[in-house]
């Protein structure tokens, strides 16, 4: 069947769209299009997206409707997701639409006097017999508005109501573990029942594909006692909860929204209806409910590395850098090497440091010795290891990423056994796509003697872009941009070989990009009054950031923001920058993608020299999710599934890992 998922990046969607795709064609729907599961096919639809909304439903067999719009708070949220449901139903055809299925919830219920009605069956009619919140309120105006609407037109409907839904992600598993972290106290005295997320969408596929219509199911499992629950939550957290006695529940549950109704009561939630023609039978042990929290360890030294992967947990080795400020924690443990760091060798031009090792302190020690990196990333506080892993990379005419200067790697793999390896593009491809599991130890590069370069900073119309995407860029050993579109105009970093300085050069400074446009301009009319170049050693001039003042400040920062505000980095391949660059005009100046005046666009070339491939790097940030998955979106529509993205950055969900980073095998 053809199955139309509206709300497919949703906790529960997403469960749902992976296991209905094992058999059936699944059409996600998302709150923004790049939010997608990498199980289901790359196409999909944004909700707020009429038309892509009906093209997605237009011949599907089954539509459900699991898609909750959280953005709309207070007065706004019941008109906003009624507007949605409306829309979607608008769009059913009764003469492909074989079932329309609609996501309710149990808080249903809580609108009903329990005194006055001990017993309650999903085919009684919901009566508001008590004070009830917003959501609840919802869900008991639609269930009997979807009914309505599929009766007179003649479209068969299925109306389920998850009890508490437990998984990967959910609030009540991952949540409440977290939660209990921070402070171990639970609620005895009720009853909750609780359906795993992957139990729910087994039971739901089975109805579906039995042809079940015009009925209302409960979908639960396990009744278990709070006191359980809660102990258990503190459990997987590695703590120990302190329960709160029946009375305090019972005045606590009184005062909190209907939402929370098993509070107010115990209840007892039966399913016998959905066991008796579900072909799904769930068994999880309470425990199976929530997944314990991630260990985070610290790796000093070697034998912290070896013990760490014998243990036989998967864990994600970390280090200095800046992908936690924009990306999500991982789910798996994580191993930091921020402290295995010193340099192992030196031979020759080439040298060998511990994968935690900065780079700022790699290229101090290069200066020493008369060496240099041949590319820089413009911060260069991130540990050395990631240059394996991530496309570190800066702007150079000669090499694509710091990864093309490496030369021998050794690691230590899931097993416990080290392993060395000299440059294997085979191999190294596949271990780079391996989220865990493996933990770089030693890192060797390649160098080359120390020199000067020569920055030449100038203000360019507009109009002179489309000229330097299009080839200009290679008349410079490095090109870096900052196109301002609000203001018509860009900055050309143009970087040279020189020879020395002269008494009239500028000495590298900061910040020398990256600012709002009133304010970049006032530094630069500054710190360069008569226009003078900007000269220094290599890593003076390509790695001007060797550190974020206030550093662990700005850290905690942005990582409190990090839901709010993202950073993200789009590399693109130069036979399609000119296309990608014209698209993106079109969809600013329909507003389609819209950034403050003020800001700018980061617009970096990196070529990988030995297959002539040349990469544009497009670099914003918004505090609009959806403003970056439009620009995602764009790259994909205009490149296929030939761009990339920065691994260290933001990276949308349903991104694969071939995607973050550039294969140099084949």
């Amino acid at each position: 069947m053809k199955i139309c998922i509206i709300g497919a990046s949703g906790g529960i969607g997403r469960e749902l769209a992976g296991i209905l795709a094992a058999d059936h064609e699944v059409v996600p729907v998302f709150r923004s299009r790049l939010d997608r599961d990498g199980t289901v096919r790359k196409v999909g639809a944004g909700f707020d997206d009429d038309a892509a909304l009906g093209a997605a439903i237009a011949g599907a067999d089954v539509t459900i409707h699991a898609a909750l719009d959280t953005k709309a708070k207070g007065k706004d949220f019941i008109p906003a997701n009624a507007a949605l449901t409306d829309r979607v139903l608008s769009k059913l055809d009764p003469a492909t639409c074989k079932l329309f299925v609609y996501f309710s919830s149990q808080v249903v219920y809580s609108a009903i006097d329990a005194t006055r009605h001990p017993a309650y069956a999903e085919s009684d009619d919901i009566v508001v017999e008590t004070r009830i919140d917003a959501y609840t309120r919802l869900k008991i105006d639609e269930e009997k508005r979807v009914r309505a609407a599929c009766d007179a037109r003649g479209i068969p409907w299925l109306i389920v109501r998850p009890s508490v839904v437990t998984g990967p992600g959910m609030n009540w598993s991952t949540g409440m573990v977290d939660a209990m972290r921070k402070i171990p106290v639970g609620l005895g005295g009720r009853t909750i029942n609780l359906i795993h997320v992957t139990d729910l969408s087994l039971h739901l596929k089975s109805l579906i594909e039995q042809g079940i219509s015009g009925e209302v199911f409960n979908l639960a499992d396990k009744d278990v006692k709070s006191s359980d629950f809660f102990a258990a939550a503190a459990q997987a957290a590695g703590r120990k909860a302190l329960i709160l006695p029946g009375a305090i529940t019972a005045t606590a549950g009184r005062l909190m929204p209907s939402t929370m109704w098993f509070f107010a009561h115990d209840i007892e939630m039966r399913s016998d209806k959905l066991k008796g023609v579900s072909q799904h039978k769930a068994s999880r042990a309470l425990a199976a409910h929530f997944i314990a929290l991630r260990a985070d360890r610290m790796g000093a030294k070697i034998e912290d590395i070896l013990d760490n992967a014998r243990a036989g947990r998967r864990y994600q080795a970390t280090g200095h850098g800046y992908s936690q400020w924009f990306q999500d924690a991982p789910a798996s443990d994580t191993l930091s090497l921020a402290r295995y760091e010193g340099i192992v060798r030196h031979e020759g031009q080439s040298v060998t440091v511990l994968a935690g090792t900065r780079l700022s302190a790699l290229i101090s020690f290069l200066d020493q010795q008369g060496l240099a990196l041949a590319t820089l990333p413009e911060f260069v506080g991130v540990s050395a290891g990631a240059c394996f892993f991530t496309e570190v990379h800066g702007s150079s005419s000669t090499h694509a990423t710091l990864y093309d200067l490496v030369e021998t790697i050794r690691y230590v793999d899931e097993s416990g056994e080290e392993h060395e390896s000299r440059r294997d593009v085979a191999l190294w491809d596949r271990l780079r796509q391996r989220a865990d599991g493996i933990t770089l130890t030693e890192i060797t590069f390649r160098c080359v003697p120390q020199h000067y370069l020569a920055n030449v900073i100038q203000w360019r119309d507009e109009t002179e872009l489309d000229a330097i995407i299009a080839g200009g860029y290679a008349e410079n050993a490095a090109t870096t941009l900052h196109w301002f579109p609000g203001h018509k105009t860009f900055l050309i970093y143009n970087i040279n070989p020189v020879e020395r300085p002269t008494p009239d050069d500028q000495a590298p400074f900061l910040p020398m990009r990256g600012l709002p446009y009133s304010l970049q301009r006032l530094v630069l009319k500054l710190r360069m009054p008569r226009g003078r170049r900007v000269v220094g050693k290599s890593h003076e001039v390509l790695g001007t950031w060797r550190s974020v003042p206030a550093r662990p400040l700005v850290g905690a920062i942005l990582k409190r923001m990090r839901p709010r505000f993202r950073n993200m980095e789009l590399c693109i391949p130069i036979a399609m920058a000119p296309a990608f660059i014209a698209r993106l005009r079109e969809e600013m100046a329909r507003g389609a993608i819209a950034f403050p005046k003020e800001q700018g666009i980061g617009i970096r070339f990196s070529t990988h020299a030995a297959s002539a491939r040349t990469f544009m790097w497009v670099e914003t940030s918004s505090a609009d999710e959806a403003q970056l998955h439009a620009l995602a979106d764009l790259a994909r529509s205009v490149c296929g599934d030939a761009f990339r993205l920065h691994k260290g950055k933001y990276v949308p969900r349903g991104i694969g890992p071939e995607q973050l980073f550039i294969p140099r095998a084949g």
